[in-house]
Formats: C-alpha cells, sequence, structure tokens
C-alpha cells in the first residue's frame, strides 16, 4: 500500500468553487486554499466560512473517491472491506 500512498501525494484534485479555490492531494490534505479578496465582507463572515467548508468537504470527498477507484483498481477481487 506504500506505492498507493506515494501515488496519491502526488495526485492534484483542484476544487474550483469560484471566489474559494483549493488544491489537495490524493490522500486529502489540503495543499492551498485561495480566496478571492472581493469575498470578504466583514459583515457577512459566515458565508465565506460556509464556502470554505464546503470547499474543503468536497476536496476530501473527492480524494476519498479517488483512493477507493485506485484500490479498487489494485485489488478488484477483494470484498468490499468498511474503513479500507
Amino acid at each position: 500500500a506504500h506505492q498507493l500512498e506515494d501515488e496519491l501525494e502526488s495526485d492534484r484534485i483542484p476544487i474550483d468553487k469560484g471566489p474559494v479555490k483549493a488544491l489537495f492531494d490524493g490522500t486529502g490534505r489540503l495543499l492551498k486554499l485561495s480566496i478571492a479578496r472581493e469575498i470578504v465582507d466583514p459583515e457577512d463572515v459566515e458565508s465565506l466560512e460556509d464556502l470554505v467548508v464546503s470547499t474543503v468537504r468536497d476536496g476530501f470527498e473527492q480524494a476519498t473517491a479517488l483512493r477507493n477507484a485506485k484500490v479498487q483498481g489494485i485489488m478488484p477481487n477483494l470484498p468490499d472491506i468498511p474503513g479500507l
């Protein structure tokens, strides 16, 4: 599984929510987060927070899906093991 980890670490998953963009690796690690200056509103920080949370969640979900797809590709004959 070490090769899988290395492969996932070199994968890049861009998430673009318009004013909030993020870059993840295949392990779900957040590598970069950018927030457009014009969306930063001191009167409405909550909207920005929600956007950041959904951006991070999407990146993590896509990384998980990528990992699962690669695991299935490597071990297609294994039954689906929860938590693997």
